[in-house]
């Protein structure tokens, strides 16, 4: 509770002060000893990113929080603080689209999707189809290719249905992007994933977690 407090009052202390509000509180998110605390702190980052005051925070910043923020998931051990973070960084690699851009992203993606620890591909995949909703083309476009094989691996009936269903996910959010014959390559790619995804919805929707009849509404939106 102590600690708690402490925090509270060091954050009314820095408010208006981009420069420092944006470092202290991701500090709170990878610092906080109780895990609820450390989701709350990510949370809150996530709401206050836009891009007046992120722009306002300045490089020196900029650079520390980025650097952070891809720092701290793999050091967390609680998936909701993990998909709290995750969601941070969906939103910043928005923002930052605008500015200059974030290249360390989409080589931070693909380590997680590559880990062994289900928990962090989770991640990954998750932030494949947040950045492609948040950034669009431009992050939907590079990814697309070199992530193939790996979502392709994901889907396989060997993973936990909740990777298999982050993975059919991931996959259908590259589908807004690829359209039109200038695309054929890339839409050829994607077809190659589309007998996993119906084992996927099938074995989803058997298993009875809340994510199969969701996959399923996807699927029928792709044709």
């Amino acid at each position: 509770a102590a600690t708690r407090q402490a925090a509270e009052q060091a954050i009314e202390q820095i408010k208006g002060q981009p420069a420092a509000w944006f470092p202290a509180i991701l500090s709170l998110a990878r610092g906080f000893p109780e895990p609820q605390m450390r989701q709350m702190a990510a949370v809150v980052l996530r709401k206050s990113i836009s891009k007046d005051p992120w722009t306002a925070a300045g490089l020196e910043a900029q650079t520390v929080v980025k650097a952070g923020l891809l720092e701290a998931v793999f050091p967390e051990t609680q998936h909701l603080v993990r998909k709290a973070l995750g969601d941070v960084i969906s939103k910043l690699a928005a923002v930052a689209s605008q500015a200059g851009g974030w290249p360390e992203v989409l080589p931070f993606v693909f380590k997680c999707c590559t880990e062994q620890d289900a928990s962090l591909r989770e991640i990954g995949l998750g932030l494949i189809v947040s950045v492609c909703e948040e950034v669009g083309e431009e992050a939907a476009h590079p990814l697309l290719e070199p992530m193939h094989p790996i979502l392709m691996k994901c889907l396989e009936a060997d993973n936990s249905i909740q990777v298999r269903t982050a993975s059919f996910r991931a996959v259908a959010s590259f589908v807004p992007y690829i359209s039109g014959a200038k695309n054929k390559s890339k839409q050829q790619v994607l077809q190659q994933a589309i007998p996993q995804m119906f084992q996927v919805v099938d074995d989803a929707l058997k298993s009875g977690i809340e994510h199969g009849k969701d996959c399923f509404s996807i699927l029928n939106e792709m044709f």
